[in-house]
């Protein structure tokens, strides 16, 4: 369905704007989560470090600035055990999650689009939904599920199905997220750019590795649907002599966020030659008169 709805999108984008304005790009790179596990760590580990790829169409609103949809797909993971903190070693958690995201971009160029320089920096910023469903492998004593990887979400294990008590409630596996990042396109010729871009994809979850808040209280979560497993996730450590009830299993003031490096091409099918570019009429009024770093309408975009 998701993949439809993006189609239908694309579509109805190129049909209203024509090819003179619209460009195309496709994309990869590396994708790395920023969360609760691995709070403490300065740099984060290249282990966490995963794939991504991301299809997008666009339209020049002005020689400056463009407006594109998004579609990324990967995947991030992160590990209690690749931490230098102490804590969160004992703690053990890990968790794995595919993303899939859809979000409008505007993004802003220093240079236009339609300049002879190599290199155009351009910011951007936007905001749309992204997917997700953290899982992790089993490897406790139950042999029906050893090895295998348990979503998370459906187990509560901060407490969401324990009935009584002030537990939060089970959390949405799709939440607002608003990249904001930079790059560089450099020129290969009229209709083809390499494009070069770095973003962090801030959330409205800090769910993202299952870990937010407190630990329940493990009695009571052992008695829920799903109390064997969702004990086990909840608290890893080797060594249970303490109860961990009460006690903070992660920092719930900071949402978890995760981040993309890549590389890619973008094509325009209407070659961007560095001569007068007039749009539509509707770009041509609203900025008629106006002369500023976007251009002057008047004399062609």
């Amino acid at each position: 369905m998701k993949k439809i709805t993006l189609l239908l999108l694309l579509l109805s984008v190129n049909q209203l704007y024509g090819q003179s304005r619209t460009f195309f790009s496709l994309s990869g790179g590396i994708l790395y989560y920023n969360g609760d596990l691995n709070d403490k760590s300065p740099v984060p580990s290249t282990k966490i470090f995963r794939n991504y790829g991301n299809a997008a169409i666009g339209i020049h609103l002005t020689r400056h600035v463009n407006l594109q949809l998004n579609y990324y797909h990967g995947s991030i993971e992160g590990a209690d055990s690749l931490t230098k903190e102490r804590d969160n070693k004992q703690r053990n958690l890990s968790f794995e999650t595919r993303i899939d995201e859809i979000s409008f971009q505007l993004s802003a160029s220093l240079f236009s689009n339609r300049t002879k320089k190599l290199a155009i920096p351009y910011v951007f910023a936007g905001g749309g939904l992204f997917f997700f469903n953290p899982r992790a492998r089993y490897y406790g004593s139950n042999p029906d599920y050893y090895g295998k990887l348990v979503s998370l979400q459906p187990l509560g294990t901060e407490g969401q199905y324990i009935t009584e008590g002030d537990y939060p409630k089970p959390y949405k596996l799709y939440q607002a997220v608003f990249p904001i990042g930079i790059g560089t396109y450099i020129r290969i010729n009229p209709k083809w750019r390499l494009k070069v871009e770095f973003s962090e994809h801030f959330t409205l979850t800090d769910y993202l590795d299952d870990a937010s808040g407190k630990y329940p209280n493990m009695e009571a979560l052992s008695l829920t649907p799903k109390g064997e497993l969702a004990s086990y996730f909840a608290d890893r450590r080797l060594n249970r002599s303490q109860d961990p009830s009460g006690r903070n299993r992660s920092n719930a003031t900071k949402n978890d966020n995760y981040i993309h490096f890549g590389i890619g091409l973008v094509y325009n099918p209407q070659a961007q030659h560095p001569t007068r570019y007039r749009g539509p009429g509707f770009w041509k009024k609203l900025f008629s008169g106006r002369k500023g770093w976007w251009g002057n309408a008047g004399n062609g975009l």
